[in-house]
């Protein structure tokens, strides 16, 4: 499997940074995964892709072999931290292909330096859905570092299986992993980066940037996404409403949902995202 594969580190001043570097081409391609994960969450779509392009899969700093430092884990700290390891790489400029929190921080690289991307995928992407005050400080108070150090395990795998739409897709490795962390003393540090995440994603929604992303954008969410939007503050909102209004302010985009998938649509529908994928960076 490709999460047994060595990882490389890319050092700069006293922060580092890991990633999983995978096939030959000179077209490359970088991964950005979601708030929780880490590189392997790209597996599925890696082994395939890595015959098309280089594939770069970093680990974000607070996750996997990415330690934690005394930075907040915000999205600036990880612009920062990925454009420095695009420099490092000097193989662009690259494709971006983000998950979830991602596809926010895909948005803000293209933004903030355009010629540095060429294409964009946005999986399922995080940053689209608005949020009053309240709303907010209703999420930033069930992700308190001291309240998520408390939870039972098995409410943390409950909340990973709702990425799925189809529980048996939930994969062992997935889950052997979060089980890991869980039970390790990088836990604490963990949860810290999961409410620093939680609380830059809510401060600098994306929606006011999509007209000023100069790539061709690709859009792709499973139908069955019990994440996007939030089924507990927005009821009343459709999937396809969020969708729709996000691909209508791009002139260059193009809008997949996929059935039969949940929030982890590039997981469960692995085959045909990875095939759109190729046909778009073509």
């Amino acid at each position: 499997m490709l999460s047994h594969h060595a990882l490389h580190t890319a050092q700069f001043d006293q922060q580092s940074i890991s990633y999983l570097d995978q096939g030959q081409s000179k077209s490359s391609i970088l991964f950005l995964h979601g708030m929780g994960c880490d590189h392997q969450t790209w597996y599925r779509n890696i082994i395939n892709l890595r015959t098309f392009h280089r594939c770069l899969a970093p680990d974000l700093p607070g996750y996997g072999k990415s330690i934690r430092t005394d930075k907040k884990c915000t999205l600036e700290y990880y612009m920062e931290m990925i454009f420095r390891l695009a420099e490092h790489l000097n193989s662009g400029p690259f494709h971006l292909i983000g998950h979830s929190m991602g596809a926010q921080l895909a948005v803000k690289l293209s933004v903030e330096y355009p010629s540095l991307f060429k294409r964009l995928v946005l999986i399922a992407p995080a940053g689209f859905e608005k949020f009053t005050l309240a709303e907010k400080t209703f999420l930033l108070n069930l992700y308190q570092p001291d309240l998520l150090r408390h939870l039972p395990m098995q409410e943390y795998l409950n909340n990973l299986k709702k990425n799925f739409y189809r529980k048996e897709d939930v994969d062992h490795d997935l889950m052997d992993n979060f089980i890991r962390i869980f039970r390790s003393n990088q836990f604490p540090g963990y949860c810290k980066t999961l409410s620093e995440n939680l609380k830059s994603m809510l401060e600098q929604p994306i929606f006011n940037h999509l007209p000023r992303i100069a790539q061709p954008v690709m859009f792709i969410f499973g139908r069955q996404d019990q994440l996007i939007p939030n089924r507990i503050l927005h009821p009343h909102l459709s999937l396809a409403e969020i969708a729709q209004v996000a691909y209508n302010m791009i002139p260059e985009s193009q809008l997949q949902l996929l059935d039969n998938a949940g929030h982890f649509v590039h997981w469960e529908q692995a085959s045909t995202v990875n095939q759109s994928i190729i046909q778009f960076l073509k």
